[in-house]
């Protein structure tokens, strides 16, 4: 007699993790900002990590997860990073996905304290920007600068103070201001296209004064900057604890270095964004859109820019990190000036003009900028010889 014998195959389907929407579409990373993503199978216990700008991994940091249902996960994006993102399982299998469009990248520092299953460093932290001049912000120590070179730098600092409202001022300096390098290392740890992004380390604990200060000078390739790139930029930041065991940071100076060479007006303009571009914050970012903070890049600064710019300026300005004196917004600038001698001429009369040229106000005494909405104006000053001056400004 012959037996049957019944073999059943069980067949069991896996469940992973699928993405459905993503929100918003773009976003800017390292800003706070909350990104959600919603799909299946997320589990409780995964891990998300994103794509950076060197084609690594940054991880996401305790205080960066918001929220983690098996339905939806609500982030901080981490400084750093792409679009490209990948939920990584217990079992670690890995999922790709694409997500929002980063519009631009703020620095973040990362520390630790206690235990974490994110590892040693389980937190992250803004950076902030201070008053460090005693005058609202930072001023610019500028050495070597004359002619052509000195007029982009100068147009360069004024376009992002006028549509940001950062404190950043100017002075010429001379040789005595710039760096001993005996008393700092300066590490560069990212070159791309151009620019090299370094950190500064003090050699000794004592005040020296000119490393204090943030030189802009023309440096050696090789030796103050990688030989590949054409600009630099370096800071030093400080920190300090506070009561919760969270780290505030802030920036307590930086440099920024150009390389000696023949420098045209349009290339140092743009570069001379670029780098500012760090000292505000930011970091480098991708190709997805128009960025100044993009190596080679754009030649101006782009909606994208600016308003990155304007977060930064917000969040500094809304606490005082380390007890320091937070920075105060540069609420009046000259975007473009039609110059004369103006010898010993008394302004008789200011008139003040929208950008569609309608006259908005009259005033013959001193202006209180306090009655104007933010916005950019046309300022007419009429001296008393019948001459006239005119001038934008930007009021934020």
């Amino acid at each position: 007699m012959k037996k049957l014998i019944y073999i059943l195959f069980f067949y069991i389907t896996a469940s992973y993790s699928q993405v459905s929407s993503i929100s918003p579409s773009f976003i800017g990373a390292g800003s706070e900002e909350v990104l959600t993503i919603n799909g299946t199978n997320f589990g409780s216990k995964n891990k998300i990590e994103f794509k950076n700008f060197y084609g690594y991994w940054n991880p996401i940091y305790d205080n960066q997860i918001r929220s983690w249902e098996d339905n939806q996960i609500k982030i901080w994006i981490p400084y750093n990073s792409t679009r490209e993102f990948k939920i990584i399982t217990t079992d670690n299998v890995e999922y790709l996905f694409e997500g929002a469009i980063i519009k631009y990248n703020i620095k973040n520092s990362s520390y630790g304290f206690g235990s974490s299953s994110s590892g040693s460093f389980n937190y992250v932290s803004r950076l902030n920007l201070i008053d460090d001049n005693g005058l609202g912000g930072y001023t610019l120590t500028l050495v070597g600068f004359e002619g052509e070179h000195l007029q982009a730098f100068k147009d360069a600092v004024e376009r992002w103070n006028c549509v940001t409202g950062i404190n950043w001022r100017i002075e010429l300096g001379t040789e005595d201001d710039l760096p001993d390098r005996t008393s700092t290392t300066t590490t560069f740890d990212n070159t791309e296209g151009m620019c090299a992004i370094g950190k500064i380390k003090r050699n000794s604990t004592k005040e020296i004064t000119p490393e204090d200060k943030n030189v802009v000078y023309f440096g050696e390739g090789g030796v103050d900057l990688p030989s590949s790139a054409a600009a630099a930029h370096t800071n030093i930041t400080e920190s300090c604890v506070i009561e919760d065991n969270t780290r505030q940071y802030y920036i307590s100076y930086f440099r920024i270095i150009f390389k000696q060479g023949n420098w045209k007006y349009n290339n140092l303009y743009k570069t001379a964004l670029h780098e500012l571009g760090h000292a505000l914050g930011f970091g480098h970012i991708g190709g997805d859109i128009p960025s100044i903070m993009y190596p080679g890049g754009g030649s101006e600064l782009s909606q994208y820019d600016i308003e990155g710019g304007r977060n930064v300026m917000a969040h500094s300005l809304s606490f005082s990190p380390c007890q320091e004196v937070k920075m105060n917004r540069l609420n009046t600038c000259i975007l473009n000036v039609s110059d004369f001698s103006l010898e010993d001429l008394k302004v008789i009369k200011t008139n003040i003009y929208n950008l569609s040229g309608l006259l908005i106000l009259t005033v013959k005494d001193k202006i209180n900028y306090e009655d104007l909405k933010s916005g950019i104006y046309i300022i007419e000053n009429v001296y008393d010889n019948g001459r006239k001056r005119i001038h934008k400004i930007a009021l934020y």
